[in-house]
C-alpha cells in the first residue's frame, strides 16, 4: 500500500477533503473531472441550475448504468452456470446411453 496522502477535490462547486494513497490519487482526480463534465453537460442539457441538482441526477444516471451492467454481468453468469449444468446433464446422460449400449453388447 503507498503513501496515504490528502487532497481536496471540488465536486458541483462544493469542496471535499480526500484521504487516498498516491497509488489511487490519479484516479480520484480522473473521476472528479468526469463527474463535473458530467454535471455540468447534464446541467447544459436539462436546463438544471443548481449543481447539487445536477450530481444528484448525473448520480443517479451513473447508477442506473452501472446496475444495468451488474445486472448484465449477474445474468451473464447465471447463463453460464445452467449451460454448464446442462453440460453435466448431457455427460451423464451419454455416460448411461453408452453403459446400455455395452449392456447389450451394441458397442
Amino acid at each position: 500500500m503507498g503513501k496515504e496522502i490528502e487532497l481536496e477535490v471540488d465536486i458541483a462547486d462544493r469542496c471535499y477533503p480526500i484521504r487516498t494513497t498516491e497509488s489511487q490519487m490519479d484516479r480520484i482526480l480522473d473521476a472528479v473531472k468526469m463527474l463535473n463534465k458530467g454535471i455540468s453537460d447534464f446541467s447544459k442539457k436539462y436546463s438544471v441550475k443548481d449543481k447539487q441538482d445536477g450530481l444528484a441526477m448525473y448520480t443517479l444516471k451513473l447508477l442506473v448504468k452501472h446496475l444495468k451492467e451488474v445486472t448484465h454481468c449477474d445474468s451473464k453468469t447465471n447463463q453460464e452456470n445452467q449451460l454448464y449444468k446442462v453440460e453435466q446433464r448431457i455427460d451423464a446422460l451419454n455416460h448411461k446411453i453408452e453403459l446400455r449400449l455395452k449392456k447389450h453388447k451394441v458397442l
